[in-house]
């Protein structure tokens, strides 16, 4: 995961011909219960997860040659993740809200806009998929956390497939609170 900087542009290069080659269907046919477990085992999750830490080591690797910007990451990357979204796609709902502080410190509009989006789709098999993902994480932002009250509010009578995102649920609520 550490690679030199000069393998970055390839590497990136590899990843989104890798995105683009995959066999993706938008309908995930079986019963998921677990979107994280699912999406970990998928080739299109594993490429997606290398994509991340790609765009989160280049913007540190940036930042630690003083080039910081807003926004962090690469406007390619960015438009890849938004093709995978776009598309409604489980794997890229549970890596969004998985790795959600980490996006949103490579781009905070970009998960303002997304959230606010994405709302349209409460109820759906993709945001249970991004709140398995971000649910999944023990630490509560507090930014992150007054983005995600519409999500926290829709979701508190929600009966998820997997018992323990309700109860991590309950958990955010209560330390963001």
């Amino acid at each position: 995961w550490s690679m030199p900087g000069e393998y970055f542009d390839e590497a990136q290069e590899i990843l989104i011909l890798i995105l683009e080659k995959l066999k993706i269907g938008q309908e995930v046919e079986e019963d998921i219960k677990d979107f994280v477990t699912y999406t970990i085992n998928t080739s299109l999750g594993r490429a997606i997860i290398a994509l991340i830490y790609l765009a989160f080591r280049k913007a540190k690797i940036n930042g630690k040659k003083g080039i910081g910007n807003e926004v962090k990451w690469d406007i390619y990357i960015r438009d890849k993740y938004n093709e995978i979204v776009e598309r409604r796609l489980i794997e890229g709902f549970a890596l969004f809200g998985q790795y959600m502080p980490t996006l949103y410190y490579l781009d905070r509009e970009w998960i303002r806009t997304k959230l606010r989006d994405f709302e349209s789709l409460k109820g759906t098999k993709v945001i249970e998929a991004l709140m398995d993902g971000y649910l999944l994480g023990n630490n509560v932002y507090d930014d992150l956390y007054e983005l995600m009250k519409p999500y926290y509010l829709y979701y508190i009578d929600y009966s998820f497939g997997e018992r323990h995102t309700g109860e991590r649920l309950i958990h955010h609520i209560s330390i963001g609170y």
